[in-house]
């Protein structure tokens, strides 16, 4: 399973955080505007928001089948990668996951 790592100033091993919850391939967090950090499963969709100071899972959402990258915006919002369909048809959604908008859809190369 995915590991997220906490490590001090001198690469030291602080804490070694597990998240089943992501299949066996994640992809690069990422740190919002408020600290959080977010991250994504290639192998499942499932997508989540861990608290910095500890660790822990403070929401987990899921998008089906893959979500293929995440990134930050320069205000502070999340943007994620989304495939579906037969075709790995592509979605970019920006901000939250409770509240996000669809920005770019269905990107196919004919669209």
């Amino acid at each position: 399973a995915p590991q997220l790592a906490e490590l001090d100033a001198n690469g030291n091993t602080l804490n070694v955080y597990t998240y089943t919850q992501l299949g066996a391939n994640s992809g690069t967090p990422v740190f919002d505007k408020a600290g959080d950090i977010w991250v994504g499963s290639f192998t499942n969709g499932a997508l989540l928001q861990i608290d910095p100071a500890n660790g822990t899972v403070r929401n987990a959402y899921s998008f089906p089948p893959n979500i293929i990258g995440l990134t930050v915006d320069s205000l502070g919002r999340l943007v994620a990668g989304i495939l579906h369909g037969p075709a790995s048809e592509l979605e970019l959604w920006i901000g939250t996951p409770s509240g996000a908008t669809l920005i770019i859809g269905w990107i196919d190369g004919t669209r």
